[in-house]
């Protein structure tokens, strides 16, 4: 049986997959619908334009102008919705290799930053610090500790605590490197500098996410019900 913490990070990754889907589709069925309102306004504005003495016969000037301002607003608003969609796409790809990085590692990595242990005395506690943060397995250490005088049970926890040092010292040093050979790979692929790859690896992109989310819902709405009032100011005045 699977630990708590394992099934519940694998259940969250799994519909990771699951939602990109969704999101697919949700924006297939947007676009075709959109792609019909904006053509449909394209034709309208076309029609109006080739007919417009004939038109001026039946509508006054004032009718006509509402109806290409709301084809006009349907049309741009079609437009920016998908600039919109598409940026925020962007910054939930980025959102979405977070969670994955986040719940596909169920083993947490090594602590970058280790803790200071200078007043930690339980040899217990020293072990254990040893064994979560880099996976130093010492517990044979307890199976002799206790014959051990005071004075060399002090020099085995000074030791430990020096090993625990020299482990979270190497782990920091490889995750600095790691991370200036991440923004040297990038600042090289974009040609822009490593303070600015810096700036964007820390930005969190779920603040853009949520704007250009509710822009592009705006849009659409927008898009649509500008459309529809033009269709059903058509009707009223027919």
């Amino acid at each position: 049986m699977k630990r708590p913490f394992e099934s519940i990070t694998e259940t969250f990754s799994n519909s990771l997959e699951r939602v990109r889907e969704n999101q697919i589709k949700n924006f297939e069925n947007a676009e075709k619908l959109l792609v019909w309102i904006v053509g449909f306004s394209i034709g309208g504005i076309s029609i109006i334009f080739s007919n417009l003495t004939t038109i001026n016969q039946s509508y006054c000037y004032c009718d006509i102008r509402i109806i290409l301002y709301s084809l006009c607003i349907s049309i741009i608003s079609g437009f920016f919705f998908r600039w919109s969609f598409f940026k925020m796409q962007l910054y939930y790809q980025q959102i979405e290799f977070f969670l994955e990085g986040a719940f596909s590692n169920t083993e947490a990595m090594m602590e970058t930053n280790p803790q200071d242990l200078s007043n930690v005395n339980e040899i217990n506690e020293i072990i254990r610090k040893l064994k979560s943060d880099y996976d130093l397995d010492y517990n044979y250490v307890l199976e002799t500790f206790e014959n051990y005088d005071e004075i060399n049970q002090e020099i085995i926890k000074k030791n430990l605590k020096s090993k625990y040092k020299i482990a979270g010292d190497n782990v920091k040093r490889e995750y600095d490197f790691s991370m200036d050979y991440v923004q040297n790979v990038y600042s090289n692929a974009f040609g822009i500098s490593k303070e600015k790859v810096q700036k964007l690896l820390n930005k969190s992109p779920s603040k853009l996410f949520r704007r250009y989310s509710k822009l592009s819902d705006i849009l659409f709405i927008i898009c649509c019900l500008s459309f529809l009032f033009a269709i059903i100011y058509l009707v009223v005045l027919y």
